[in-house]
């Protein structure tokens, strides 16, 4: 079983700055590709680390940006999704935490990424 301790040692080696969540002692906000995003929340706890990504308000979104995301589930994305939480529109992707890998992180993290940047096209 991978730990939070392993998280963040993948986190580091990948070169991807993070802290600690300051309202969740099982999350860290872990810093986009570029210092001015906003940083994508990941949760690791068992049996899941789970990646979030705000990408706007759900109030008021128009019917062309929900078609986009749409599209980018079923087109473009592998171990994400767009949703609706609360009052966000946000990216999500769940990682088992019994075989997860560096590399398997760093993609999702990086589909992340390349998705916020598709998404607010």
């Amino acid at each position: 079983m991978v730990t939070k301790r392993d998280v963040e040692a993948m986190l580091q080696r990948l070169g991807r700055a993070s802290v600690p969540h300051p309202r969740d002692p099982h999350a860290f906000l872990v810093a986009g590709s570029e210092p001015h995003l906003e940083p994508i929340t990941l949760c690791v706890e068992d049996p899941l680390a789970t990646l979030r990504l705000r990408v706007g308000a759900s109030a008021g979104a128009e019917a062309p940006l929900l078609r986009r995301l749409l599209i980018l589930n079923a087109q473009a994305l592998v171990t994400s999704s767009f949703g609706i939480r609360g009052d966000d529109l946000v990216l999500e992707a769940s990682l088992n935490l019994d075989r997860l890998e560096e590399g398997e992180l760093g993609s999702a993290l990086a589909e992340m990424d390349l998705m916020r940047d598709e998404a607010l096209a």
